[in-house]
Order: structure tokens, then sequence, then C-alpha cells
């Protein structure tokens, strides 16, 4: 029995020490100024992210929560944003949509199933996952409940291969694409691979900041796991992560631990969209960082290539994730398309 216990205990040791060394060696160090910047807002009012009309609709089995933001004057048509892995649509950054909303657009944004007020698929099983194409799905439903009949596709990262696979399978309902820090295949064997060591950083990143789930954790933890994504994070950038962080903590549903989990599994069995995007006729824009860590540059320029007419754009200094110096090129790229 005491060698039972003495055994138990090696082992417990063990786990905890290895877990001590997983922190120590993957999880990125705060930058400079984020404890002042996090301690400003907390002594500040907190910010009101949601400023338009919000709403939830049914898509097959799950209630998809939605906001919708119009403009003050005549309205040119309207934008639904798709946010990328793991993400809501608080993701989305006012200093991203607010121009676009200040053009005369109508802008959407939607929480992604399992993910912010959406539905969490709890019932997921990793033998039957529900693919990209499923979650177009729920970009439609949020289309057909504003009365869209069509709508200029904006998406990043994994919301960039939801709005491919609605350019490939429903056109009639993409006026145009934009596929931002995206792919058409993340595992196509002829391009660099992705790099899956960004994500034990993520998970360093929580448990170094976030596991008690203190305000101030889980704005550090913001902060700290966005860093992992690009070469340098500015203060600006640093307040609006920060203040998401704490506006989700106050405001919304607890996040959903199996929504990363969920996303990938749709990712990898969606499969491969090269020889299909060959026939895409819907106008296109691709956006990618040259320092994008995560999913390497190449990716984004042979998605342009495959597009007919597509037009890529490639932002010096931007990794994976939108700051505010990157948006002057950014927004001309997107509004040369959508007023065309």
């Amino acid at each position: 029995m005491k060698q039972i216990v003495i055994k138990g205990a090696f082992f417990l040791l063990s786990l905890i020490l290895g877990l001590v060394i997983l922190i120590v060696a993957f999880s990125p160090s705060l930058p400079t100024r984020a404890d002042d910047i996090i301690q400003d807002i907390l002594n500040s009012k907190s910010p009101e992210l949601v400023v338009g009309d919000t709403g939830k609709v049914k898509s097959g089995d799950y209630e998809i929560w939605y906001e919708s933001i119009k403009p003050l004057g005549e309205v040119k048509g309207t934008v639904l944003l798709i946010m990328g892995l793991g993400g809501d649509a608080l993701e989305w950054p006012a200093f991203f949509y607010e121009p676009l909303v200040d053009h005369g657009y109508h802008v959407i944004r939607y929480d992604n199933r399992s993910t912010g007020n959406s539905e969490k698929v709890r019932d997921w099983s990793a033998d039957h996952p529900y693919t990209l194409e499923d979650m177009s799905l729920d970009a439609l439903s949020v289309l057909d409940e504003v009365g869209a009949e069509n709508a200029h596709i904006i998406g990043i990262s994994m919301g960039g291969m939801i709005g491919q696979s609605m350019a490939i399978h429903t056109p009639h309902r993409v006026q145009t694409l934009t596929s931002i820090m995206s792919s058409a295949d993340i595992n196509d064997p002829e391009l660099p691979q992705v790099n899956r060591k960004l994500f034990l950083r993520l998970i360093a990143a929580s448990l170094r900041y976030g596991i008690g789930g203190s305000e101030v954790g889980v704005m550090r933890q913001r902060i700290a796991a966005r860093s992992v994504f690009v070469p340098y994070l500015s203060e600006d950038r640093m307040a609006v992560l920060a203040e998401k962080a704490l506006y989700s903590k106050r405001n919304r549903d607890t996040p959903y631990r199996g929504a990363f989990r969920q996303h990938i599994a749709a990712i990898n069995a969606s499969g491969s969209r090269v020889s299909a995007l060959k026939g895409v006729k819907v106008p296109s824009l691709v956006i990618h960082g040259e320092d994008d860590p995560l999913i390497p540059i190449e990716h984004g320029k042979k998605t342009a290539n495959l597009i007919p007419a597509a037009l890529g754009v490639w932002v010096p200094q931007m990794g994976h994730d939108f700051a505010p110096e990157h948006m002057g090129v950014i927004h001309e790229a997107i509004f040369n398309l959508l007023d065309g």
C-alpha cells in the first residue's frame, strides 16, 4: 500500500513538473506596458462593444447570435463578416468594421457555432464532425434572417475558408469574396505547413494567465495569446484586446473550450478546395500578412492564383491578426472590390 501511495505521489509530482515546464517553455511573456494598459481599462468606464441590433436565428439544430449594424444614409450593400477558429463576432474590432459602415455598407457579424452567445454544440462527435459547409449554412441563415439575398463576404482564417465554401457552393448568395489570412487547403502538401506548435503556446498562455478566470487574468491571457501570432503588438491593439476580453467576461456566455477542437475538425473534415476554387466566378480579393507565423503567406498566394481574376494584397509586417496600422491598405483594397 505504501509503495502505491509513493508511486501515485511521484506520478502527480511528475505531472505537475511537466506542466510547469510546458508553461515556462512555451508561454509568451506579456508585452511591455500590457499591465499598465489593463489597469487603465479597469479604472475607466467599460465601452459598449455591441452597437447594432442583435438577434438569434435557428440554423439547423443550433441558434446563431448575430449583430446588424446599418449606416445612417443610403445602404450600398450588405457585408457579412465571418470570424476564424474559435472566434466570436466581437473579435472583429471597431477599427475594421466602422469604416465599412461609414462607407455606406450594412455590416453583419455573428458568433460561429460553439462561440460567444451562439449555441454550443455539446452533442459533437469526433467520428462525425460538422464541416465548413455546415458552418456556411449558419452564415446563410443569418443572411436569410436579415432579408439579404446576397452579401459581400469577408472572412478571416477559418472564416475565409467558410467564405470560399460559400463562393463554391452558393455563389448566388456571394456578391464578392474577401479571404484574409486563409488557405485553400490547410494541409496542402505543396506548401509550407501550418505552424501547429503555436497552439502549444496558446495553451501555455491560458494556463499561465487565464486559469483563475479573473478579470485581470482573462485580459492578460488575451494579450499574451494574441502576441503569439504577430511580430509586434501596439499599445492601441493591446487596449482593444483587453477591452474585448473584459466585455466578454462581464457580458457574454462563458467561452466553450470545445470550440477549438470542433472547428479544427471541421477544417480537416472539409478537405481541399484547390480544384473547386478554379471554377469560382465571384469577384475576389485575397489578403495575407507577409509575417504570418501560423498560416504561411504561400497559402494566400496560391489561393489568389486559383481563383480566376482574384486580386492578391500582401501586407508587410502583418502577422495572423488585424492591427490599426494595417487598415489603410486593407480598407483601400476592400473598398475597391466592393464599390467596383
